[in-house]
């Protein structure tokens, strides 16, 4: 009887065990996207503990005597630090040359080009401005890595897979997956372009003066004479134009003055 009572309780204890370790199975799969990233979030967080995640932008206005000139000079300070001209264009409007370059800078060196770009030419406007996105770029790498490692758990199930099924289930899943992660790699690839190489947006401009010379002051008179006179000939042929509109009615005033006046006069 002893014997048996100790095989029972035995047998109970075994079944809870067994019971529990089920149930911590079941919560341990259990675990969301949602926690995953927020632990995997506060991994990186000590990971990057202490190093800031800055996107740095500058914009300056240069009033320069030679714009092709002020051009060159840049793409020299630009390749002695590194750097690169991302876009540039060049135009002409009546008496003004405009530039405009787009440059690419490693951060660390965004400070001193900005300096030794107001040395060039005349400032008339400069700016620089930070953007912290260090809390951006965590939550960005710690979806990366979510979807990453649900991507590693669907090979594993599609290799256990037994039916088509279930192989075409998962399959999808994983095309899905698969492209998250692209979309998020792309956006994580051009936020560390951005944070790598600082953006400064250069203007450049330049004013031309005319000067007064004899024979531009001739050319000028020649110019205001047929201006004047092709005005004199397009007013002449409008007025015609409107004679021969109204000339019935100047016919008609005509004849009825003539009558008029001869009547009075009899």
């Amino acid at each position: 009887m002893k014997n048996k009572s100790v095989f029972l309780k035995v047998t109970i204890i075994l079944l809870v065990l067994f019971f529990i370790n089920g149930c911590a199975n079941e919560m341990a799969e259990e675990i969301t996207t949602h926690d995953l990233a927020r632990d995997l979030a506060e991994d990186n967080q000590l990971s990057e503990s202490g190093i800031e995640k800055i996107i740095k932008e500058g914009i300056i206005y240069l009033d320069t005597k030679d714009v092709k000139d002020a051009s060159e000079k840049i793409t020299k300070l630009l390749e002695k630090s590194e750097g690169f001209v991302e876009k540039s264009t060049f135009q002409q409007q009546n008496d003004i040359h405009y530039a405009t370059m787009i440059l690419r800078i490693d951060s660390a060196e965004f400070d001193s080009l900005m300096d030794e770009l107001s040395n060039i030419a005349d400032v008339t406007r400069m700016e620089s401005s930070t953007l912290d996105v260090t809390e951006k770029y965590i939550d960005l790498r710690a979806r990366i890595d979510v979807l990453e490692a649900q991507e590693q758990r669907l090979i594993q199930l599609l290799d256990q897979a037994d039916n088509i099924e279930e192989i075409i289930n998962i399959e999808k899943e994983l095309t899905r997956l698969r492209e998250n992660i692209e979309s998020s790699q792309g956006r994580m690839n051009y936020l560390e372009r951005a944070i790598d190489y600082s953006k400064i947006t250069v203007y450049l401009q330049h004013k031309i003066t005319i000067t007064t010379t004899p024979d531009n002051i001739i050319t000028g008179f020649l110019y205001s004479f047929q201006n004047g006179w092709n005005t004199f000939v397009v007013a002449m042929v409008t007025l015609l134009n409107g004679i021969f509109m109204i000339w019935p009615f100047i016919i008609l005033l005509g004849v009825f003055a003539y009558f008029l006046i001869k009547k009075i006069k009899n």
